[in-house]
């Protein structure tokens, strides 16, 4: 899906294109998006200059990281203090396997706009996905409680996702739940409460929180493997078998549909939690 489409006609500052978004495709992903969410534009911001960032990351989507760092240089020539165009080049750094420079242009976005919410939420997954969940928690809840920020709620749900990571389910159980407080319709936390309590062994809690996310997202391998073990594991076989059929049926090529090919069966566990494998990109964002 090109994020990039209706730019020519927005008037919204390219701070809103860098906004990352939680989704659950194959489980949770943090990406870079075009949110087209804030319209407070700089001052000094030139069309000249927000041209070449918006050019920079449509390379940058499209996999062209030598022509992305040319765009952004020259955005950054035209104003040495974007915060934009830092942000993307710690972007484009970080996806071109330079972490040192990566971590240097969001550290400079940040100095020139401290409250720069896509610099704050961008820098904190790149700390997440490097084993610094602790300081990634501080900038995902800076850029949570940042009033220019339009989606605080995506905010609470990565700082969510990066505690699980450490492990510490009670606080992503809190910041999963501020999530929804702000956006019920949010898919990814319900399902992570739903993993949460899994993990826990409270499965009533568990099979409740997930039909919560089935209200307002379709169902995933993931989501429909959890439905099975769910069940399985409270007794309701039924149910449990429900699942298994759709997610056979709708997803046979899927890792979780294929573990029932030889009619076996599925083993209540415990829920383990890595945040980093949500960190990865998908390459089949929708």
């Amino acid at each position: 899906m090109n994020h990039l489409e209706n730019i020519s006609r927005s008037k919204c500052t390219v701070k809103s294109l860098l906004l990352p978004k939680v989704i659950a495709i194959r489980l949770i992903q943090i990406l870079l998006v075009c949110a087209l969410a804030s319209c407070a534009s700089s001052p000094t911001k030139t069309p000249q200059e927000e041209g070449y960032v918006v050019q920079a990351v449509q390379y940058m989507n499209a996999g062209r990281l030598d022509a992305a760092l040319v765009s952004v240089r020259k955005a950054i020539q035209l104003n040495e203090k974007s915060a934009d165009a830092y942000t993307v080049a710690g972007l484009i750094y970080k996806e071109n396997n330079q972490p040192d420079l990566a971590e240097r242009y969001f550290k400079r976005a940040l100095s020139f706009e401290p409250d720069h919410s896509a610099a704050q939420t961008n820098y904190a997954s790149f700390l997440c996905k490097n084993d610094k969940p602790f300081e990634a928690e501080k900038l995902y809840l800076a850029a949570a409680n940042n009033v220019n920020n339009t989606q605080r709620d995506v905010a609470y749900t990565n700082a969510g996702l990066c505690v699980l990571g450490i492990p510490d389910k009670v606080k992503a159980t809190r910041y999963f739940s501020k999530a929804l407080k702000i956006n019920p319709k949010s898919p990814v936390p319900w399902y992570q409460l739903a993993k949460i309590q899994y993990g826990n062994y409270n499965y009533d809690n568990a099979y409740r929180l997930l039909q919560e996310y089935e209200k307002v997202a379709q169902p995933t391998p993931k989501t429909l493997l959890l439905g099975v073990q769910i069940n399985d594991a409270n007794g309701k076989t039924d149910l449990a078998d429900q699942y298994k059929l759709i997610l056979v049926q709708r997803f046979p090529n899927s890792k979780e549909a294929k573990q029932f090919a030889s009619n076996s069966d599925t083993q209540p566990q415990p829920a383990v939690f890595d945040a980093r494998e949500f960190l990865e990109k998908e390459p089949s964002y929708q």
